[in-house]
């Protein structure tokens, strides 16, 4: 036979191939297999289908279907888990001849995929029983068909996860992403995706199991890795059986170069705008995933984030059920080499160079979290204890907390530090204004007090405050809707003893405070360098109440009275620029060279109202060769002194002007005794006049 007469047979064949393959693709109603479609997905997997727009088949040598508008919901769902606007699919020719839709290539135009913490689970039992629909047993109007799927293209993909209120929503965007198997026949695929997450662009890519699950790989193999904003996320593994999504075993490693932005960018940090997330450190996570789609877990976590010079920490464990949050099992380490580096990730100023050494195991518990068995080390402070952490209705820390040693100054506590604000200098004037007064007008940092609920139980064994070294010390801390109180605080200071209770109430419009303290025996010996009583013992009865946005309005403000007795004590000649050893030498007959200056006994009796304190004959002072009592006001308002002092059988002394810089004698700056004053203006000295201040009623 001739070539040509061959070739012409061959075309005729052809020609005959596709007159019937076009013939049989006529014969396809696409309406038919629409419904029967919906019907196999709906056994299947428990989804709605629905068909918003038409289906249509292009013939042709190389025939097109398409798809207007495509859904698949969850029964009872108030949105569609999946919506695609627009489905376009090359199908071959040759195959349709033989009821078979060969699909060499398939985009999705515009697909949405919507989970929510209810319609995940049903999401992945879908996906794991979608291979499992066929067209092979139907019924005589709709001729069993058979499916082979090519290339799938994403174009304009969106991916939603809509958590429970009141979480904001994750939105992820994949302007491309593509899908390609080994061959149209199945085998392994490969994933490539390049996408938008909060703004940022990422990849991903990878091999996984052919799709082909009704021939039961195992395992259904997994191998993905992604980049997003300098950050490396590898999974490794595969599913035992892909159909149910049973059997994860997949090795997970992320790792990056900041953490901050990776918070940040799901959602876990906020920032005001315009903002730049604070520099944390790199991280480096690990972990294996374990059991199934519906039910994952996450085993062999090992987890190290951040750096010493902020925080770096460490955690190592397991976290049995993440997706309701249960199952936590962590042990955490905390390192740092000061607290002045995890106090800027919180943005709190804590001036303390003491590191941290910290370690507690993390757990979750009904209402939040728990960390138990914490050891820490703070500079000399040692703690150890039990926090919890509630989440609603506000967060709420609660727990006890024990340490041999607690030093305040190390947590940045520094009592002397306490009134100072986080708002900024006010602009200097163009016309200087002199104020020389102590206490500040800028308002007090309390805008935090709100945010959080606290309920903390505290005991030191050794409680060093300011130059004190107080021993068995124990108190309540309580926070709640912005009002913060100390209770039940007991300390030794020697043998003696002192109580008290504080109160901060920020949770009104004007700020209100208030301190309670009671001391009998305080050996004042205990307290070092610094102090102005050199020995002797104190009692001590305070009690006082003010209101105020600022330590000035505070003060200006302030109601109560003050009680305080000290014996057989030594007064620093260095005390208030010297000024009281200075008049004490004038009123006493003293050389001036004494110091510290030998006081049999000093007190104290304060009344305040509105600011104005008075002590009328509520100071007294003896020494070995004098009884001394004063008079006078403070008035907390302008910080103005004006006291008189006299000397039983003696002269006067008076001493009045700025609390800051007080003056002696009048305008003078020296001493100069008032005996020309009138009798009345200057006390009645009684014989012992600590005793009578101390015991008047």
């Amino acid at each position: 036979m001739r070539p040509a007469t061959i070739i012409k047979i061959v075309l005729v064949a052809g020609l005959l191939l596709a007159i019937a393959a076009i013939a049989a693709a006529k014969s396809v109603n696409t309406e038919r297999y629409k419904a029967v479609l919906a019907d196999r997905v709906r056994a299947a997997t428990g989804l709605t289908m629905v068909f918003n727009g038409p289906v249509k088949l292009r013939l042709g040598l190389s025939p097109r279907l398409s798809i207007t508008g495509l859904g698949l919901s969850v029964p009872g769902a108030s949105a569609p888990m999946v919506q695609v606007d627009r489905i376009e699919a090359r199908v071959g020719l040759l195959p349709l001849l033989f009821r078979q839709f060969r699909t060499e290539r398939l985009l999705l135009i515009r697909p949405t995929l919507r989970l929510t913490p209810t319609t995940a689970p049903a999401a992945a039992a879908a996906i794991a029983a979608a291979a499992g629909i066929g067209l092979d047993r139907v019924s005589d109007e709709v001729p069993p068909t058979s499916f082979a799927l090519g290339e799938v293209q994403l174009e304009d993909a969106t991916l939603l996860w809509v958590p429970d209120a009141p979480q904001s929503e994750t939105r992820i965007q994949l302007p491309q992403g593509r899908i390609r198997p080994e061959s149209i026949e199945g085998g392994r695929l490969t994933l490539e995706a390049h996408g938008q997450w909060a703004g940022t662009g990422f990849e991903l890519g990878g091999i996984v199991g052919p799709a082909d699950t009704r021939k039961r790989h195992r395992p259904f193999p997994i191998q993905l890795k992604g980049t997003i904003n300098g950050a490396v996320v590898v999974a490794r593994g595969g599913i035992a059986d892909p159909l149910t999504g049973e059997g994860l075993d997949i090795i997970l490693d992320a790792r990056g170069d900041e953490i901050a932005t990776l918070l940040h960018r799901a959602g876990w940090l906020s920032l005001a705008e315009g903002q730049t997330p604070p520099a944390i450190g790199p991280y480096k996570v690990a972990a294996r995933l374990v059991g199934s789609v519906q039910a994952p877990a996450l085993e062999n976590i090992d987890a190290v984030l951040g750096k010493h010079d902020t925080l770096l920490l460490g955690a190592r464990g397991s976290f049995s059920a993440p997706l309701s949050g249960h199952g936590l099992d962590l042990a955490l380490t905390a390192e740092a080499d000061s607290l002045t580096g995890p106090g800027r990730l919180f943005g709190l100023d804590l001036a303390s160079g003491a590191a941290l050494r910290a370690g507690g195991k993390l757990t979750d518990s009904p209402t939040g979290w728990r960390l138990s068995g914490i050891k820490a080390t703070i500079g000399s402070s040692d703690l150890s204890g039990d926090l919890a952490l509630a989440l609603q209705p506000r967060p709420a820390v609660s727990g006890k907390i024990a340490a041999t040693t607690l030093t305040l100054s190390d947590l940045g506590l520094d009592p002397l530090r306490l009134i100072e604000t986080v708002q900024p200098t006010p602009a200097r004037p163009a016309i200087p204004i002199a104020d020389e007064r102590l206490l500040a007008n800028e308002p007090l940092a309390l805008n935090r007090l709100g945010s959080f609920d606290l309920d903390l139980g505290i005991t030191a064994a050794n409680l060093p405050l300011g130059a004190a070294g107080f021993t068995e010390a124990a108190a309540t801390v309580r926070l709640t809707a912005g009002r913060l109180a100390i209770e039940g605080f007991s300390a030794r200071l020697g043998e003696g003893l002192l109580t008290g209770e504080a109160l901060l109430d920020a949770s009104d419009h004007v700020p209100a405070a208030a301190l309670k303290l009671a001391g009998s025996g305080l050996d004042l010996k205990r307290i070092g360098g610094g102090f102005p009583f050199d020995g002797g013992r104190a009692e001590l009865a305070v009690d006082l109440h003010a209101q105020g946005a600022s330590p000035r309005m505070l003060a200006g403000t302030l109601d109560g009275h003050i009680l305080a007795g000290i014996g057989d004590t030594g007064l620093a000649a260095s005390t208030a620029g010297g000024v009281p050893a200075r008049l004490l030498t004038a009123l006493d007959g003293g050389t001036g060279d004494e110091d510290p200056i030998h006081l049999r006994c000093a007190a104290v009796r304060i009344g305040i109202k509105n600011g104005l304190a008075s002590a009328e004959r509520g100071l007294a002072v003896e020494t070995p060769r004098a009884a001394i009592l004063g008079s006078g006001t403070l008035d907390l308002r302008t910080e103005m002194l004006d006291l008189v002092f006299a000397v039983r059988g003696g002269s006067a002394a008076r001493l009045r002007g700025a609390l800051a810089v007080p003056v002696v004698g009048g305008e003078s700056t020296g001493l100069r005794p008032f005996s020309q004053r009138p009798a009345a203006t200057r006390p009645p000295v009684d014989p012992a006049p600590c005793r009578a201040v101390i015991g008047r009623r």
